[in-house]
């Protein structure tokens, strides 16, 4: 063979080969997958990003049974996911809610996505129970890159094949998907919200509250790892609810992160059909409105009208003016313990539709590692301010390493967080605290170098405050 034909030859078989590796991040470029009217995302001069969405598979999402929890006694619903990329016949989709909530390992111990227990579940037991044999034959295994350095740390791991994975810091930072290309900035194209399957399992919602609300979005994994202060490999990298990337989110054994899995599916498959579109603004709404009936393209030709038909309007009913009206909803009566759907307990201390007042309990179970106490919790149907933690509420729990007390809180019972030698991390919302609204030993005996965040224009109050609640030791920091 000559010289030219040669390295002709090589060239296109190392091209060949190059376009197989579908995990790792495309180059610029306009596609459109041909004869199914899905487009890439578009980023509008306002920052907001479009996505085209489709349905494929389905999965526990929503008490449907109406026993008060969403578990795996309720239906399965379509999934929804979000077209990241599509290049001819393939689609990329992340999806469009957190699903589920597992650790990235069962044990935290040094480990990278090669060998963690969250890959193996991906792709057995989720992509199992989520797709049917049709629909799993219409997901392609890809080569996913996991390479590529994760800052700070630089930890890189071996390269996979997967049906079924999370994004890497670096695609949870690209623009081509619909990101904000700095990761560590707040996006709301990063944001979601999580299922109330998700959020029953364990899934936090943020606590974050600023000039734009993100209160209640998931906090999202990825699959990037990175060292911990020790050079241990126990951190793995998440989204926060602001979409704000934390490459050191979280240990790799925490389980309060929730999963968004991510795949590459076959379009020439009749095992999907198309959800319309979503922006990075209307993402942030709190339900995902399943479809009724769905249609599914013909991949011969193309669809000709493909959109979830809309309910009929329903004529309003009237009630007979002799019968009382009933209640839409009910609030619990005072002194009642109420759960939400984490399974955190709270005590009413005011009965109200609409000016219901809580007090934090107890968190859902005593391995858990941190805990975010909002300013408001809904429990069947009913809105809750949370103005208080009882006394005992997380008395040593050893687990615990960080705290976020919400804006509304006004009282704080004694004990409230004494013997959690492991907390370490605390940021203080409310402003509405006092020496008298503050119980004796509330933050005694946390860990020795405890950080403490308080609002500014409190810092100097709460200094002289908290020390006398326990935070006094020298190496100890209260700071705005």
């Amino acid at each position: 063979m000559k010289g030219n034909n040669k390295r002709a030859l090589i060239l296109v078989c190392f091209l060949c080969a190059f376009s197989t590796v579908l995990g790792q991040v495309p180059a610029k470029m306009e596609t459109r997958a041909a004869g199914y009217d899905l487009n890439n995302p578009v980023i509008d001069e306002n920052g907001v990003t479009a996505w085209d969405c489709i349905y494929f598979g389905s999965y526990w999402k929503n008490d449907t049974n109406g026993d008060g929890v969403a578990d795996k006694k309720d239906e399965k619903e379509p999934i929804k996911w979000r077209v990241l990329s599509v290049r001819g016949d393939d689609a990329f989709i992340l999806a469009d809610q957190g699903l589920d909530c597992q650790p990235f390992h069962t044990k935290n111990e040094n480990v990278t996505w090669e060998n963690c227990s969250l890959r193996a579940w991906l792709n057995t037991t989720f992509y199992q129970e989520a797709f049917s044999e049709d629909e799993q034959s219409a997901v392609r295994e890809t080569s996913i890159l996991n390479n590529e350095k994760n800052p700070p740390a630089g930890v890189t791991g071996k390269n996979t094949e997967d049906k079924v994975y999370l994004l890497s810091t670096t695609e949870a930072g690209n623009d081509y998907y619909g990101f904000n290309p700095a990761f560590a900035e707040e996006n709301k194209a990063r944001c979601c919200r999580s299922t109330a399957y998700a959020k029953a399992r364990g899934a936090l919602g943020s606590a974050l509250t600023g000039s734009e609300n993100y209160t209640g979005n998931a906090l999202w994994l990825l699959r990037s790892s990175t060292y911990d202060a020790d050079n241990w490999l126990r951190m793995v990298s998440v989204v926060g609810g602001s979409g704000c990337g934390h490459s050191s989110g979280c240990a790799v054994s925490d389980k309060y992160s929730a999963i968004r899995p991510a795949l590459h599916i076959d379009l020439t498959s009749d095992t999907w059909s198309k959800a319309g579109q979503v922006d990075s603004e209307e993402a942030l709404e709190e339900e995902d409105t399943r479809p009724s009936e769905t249609q599914k393209p013909n991949p011969t030709e193309t669809p000709v009208d493909n959109k979830v038909p809309e309910e009929p309007k329903k004529e309003p009913q009237t009630t007979d003016s002799t019968e009382p009206p009933v209640a839409a909803v009910r609030p619990a009566a005072v002194n009642t313990e109420i759960k939400d759907s984490a399974g955190v307990t709270y005590t009413v201390t005011k009965s109200s539709v609409s000016g219901g007042e809580v007090s934090y309990s107890a968190p859902r179970n005593k391995k858990i590692t941190a805990v975010a106490i909002p300013a408001v919790v809904k429990i069947k149907d009913v809105t809750y301010k949370v103005t208080s933690l009882k006394a005992n509420a997380c008395k040593n729990n050893r687990k615990l390493k960080k705290v976020t007390i919400g804006k509304n809180i006004k009282k704080i019972g004694k004990n409230a967080f004494y013997g959690c030698s492991k907390l370490k991390t605390i940021t203080v919302k409310t402003t509405k605290l006092t020496n008298k609204s503050v119980g004796s030993g509330a933050f005694a005996r946390i860990d020795k170098r405890a950080v403490v965040k308080v609002p500014k224009k409190k810092l100097s109050a709460y200094k002289k405050l908290l020390k006398k609640k326990g935070i006094s030791g020298k190496k100890q920091t209260i700071r705005k």
